[in-house]
């Protein structure tokens, strides 16, 4: 059995063999070794890199979002109407509308052409100097939150474009109070026939026919060989004031059977064909039924 002098020293050994292995505390040196290699040069470095890059990355983001045609949902379009240089009594209009992004300029046109008592066939849409057609979208001609259009007919955009490449457009008219029209209700008038001239002057084919009906007056309207029987009926009801007890004629959808027509020679006509297939002349009598 070990004594008690054998027990201690057998301590002593463990503890002085143990203190003998023992790694040496950290200094404080050893703690800043980190941070001391990093100048302030190379920190404003870094930060110059990140700020850069997070530049060029939003700016990629804004750009690619332009080239999609982002922006509002609403679209606001001013429309100014444009008369017939010749004629003395047109007088300019400012109209608005509100349509969404991604919606064609179908309505777009149907309302233009109604403000300007003429046929949607015969409207001519114009931004930027850029002819604008009815199966366009703000979206597809890269407007943002508004943009602004000229309006004219057809007539008078012809007359336009050629005098502008002759160099010779009249000046714009600045006084007056009514509009210049394609379609005009009566007999004829001055003014038409200032238009009717300047459309001969254009080579524009245009003649007027006289529409008639069982309950309304006779009506006079202007129409091209390309314009169809559907869009002279709209034109007529419109004039007549019957437009709104008959939906169908202020609407593209024609349906088959059913609602005004028009009647040439005793032939009831289809709403999509055009009127060059009555083979009529200028001043001919054709007639509305189904009121």
């Amino acid at each position: 059995m070990l004594t008690m002098q054998q027990i201690q020293n057998a301590r002593n050994v463990v503890r002085q063999t143990l203190q003998s292995v023992q790694p040496e505390s950290p200094t404080d040196a050893t703690l800043d070794e980190s941070t001391d290699t990093i100048t302030l040069d190379e920190l404003e470095a870094i930060a110059l890199s990140r700020k850069q890059s997070s530049f060029t990355s939003n700016g990629n983001t804004q750009g690619t979002a332009l080239d999609r045609g982002g922006g509002p949902e609403i679209v606001t379009i001013k429309v100014t109407w444009r008369p017939h240089p010749l004629d003395t009594a047109g007088h300019p209009e400012v109209w608005g509308f509100k349509l969404k992004r991604h919606d064609d300029f179908n309505a777009l046109f149907d309302e233009v052409a109604d403000m300007a008592s003429i046929l949607s066939d015969n409207l001519i849409l114009t931004c930027g100097g850029s002819r604008v057609f009815a199966s366009a979208t703000p979206h597809s001609l890269r407007i943002w939150a508004e943009a602004e259009m000229e309006a004219s007919d057809k007539t008078t955009y012809e007359y336009i474009r050629q005098r502008k490449g002759r160099g010779s457009e009249p000046p714009e008219h600045t006084h007056g109070a009514g509009r210049s029209p394609s379609v005009n209700p009566g007999a004829d008038s001055d003014s038409d026939s200032d238009v009717q001239s300047a459309a001969e002057e254009a080579e524009d084919e245009t003649f007027k026919v006289i529409v008639r009906s069982a309950t309304t007056e006779n009506v006079t309207l202007t129409v091209r060989p390309t314009t169809t029987c559907g869009a002279i009926v709209k034109a007529f009801l419109k004039r007549t004031g019957l437009a709104s007890k008959y939906p169908e004629g202020k609407s593209r959808r024609k349906s088959v059977g059913g609602g005004p027509r028009l009647i040439v020679d005793g032939e009831r006509m289809n709403p999509d064909s055009p009127i060059s297939e009555a083979d009529l002349e200028d001043g001919d009598l054709i007639e509305v039924a189904g009121l």
